[in-house]
């Protein structure tokens, strides 16, 4: 079945318009030899070839991921080794941008306590992450 849209009104002069209904006529003339010719394909490699495609990128993606996650594992083990009572960070600035520094005074398992913190903790989870994004550095 074919659809042919409409231009409106047009005339003989009109060649565009003229040349494309010619050439629908001529399409759906052959239309059942076009439909028998596409019916003949066989799509089997293509689907095959599809699938085989698929699985390589989410192969490579899954690679990928690991061995991100792997390096991540690796610097999120290189900060926390360096958590260790006397280390000194910069935790922030202040309003005249100027860093606020603070200095590791125990260390558990799994939080830290900062000297100025008053007794308050901080996960060390927390404090790698912070680390590792650069909200927080190690100081000299």
């Amino acid at each position: 079945m074919l659809n042919v849209g409409t231009f409106g009104s047009f005339n003989a002069t009109m060649e565009p318009e003229v040349n494309f209904y010619i050439a629908a006529g001529a399409i759906a003339k052959s239309l059942s030899k076009l439909q028998e010719k596409f019916d003949a394909i066989d799509f089997t490699p293509y689907h095959t070839a599809r699938h085989n495609y698929y699985r390589a990128k989410c192969e490579l993606e899954k690679f990928d991921n690991d061995r991100q996650m792997e390096e991540r594992l690796n610097r999120e083990h290189e900060v926390e080794a360096k958590l260790v009572v006397g280390a000194k960070l910069r935790i922030g600035k202040t309003w005249k941008n100027e860093p606020i520094f603070d200095v590791i005074e125990r260390v558990t398992n799994k939080l830290i306590f900062l000297k100025n913190g008053y007794g308050r903790q901080t996960k060390k989870t927390e404090a790698i992450s912070n680390l590792l994004n650069k909200t927080w550095e190690f100081a000299a």
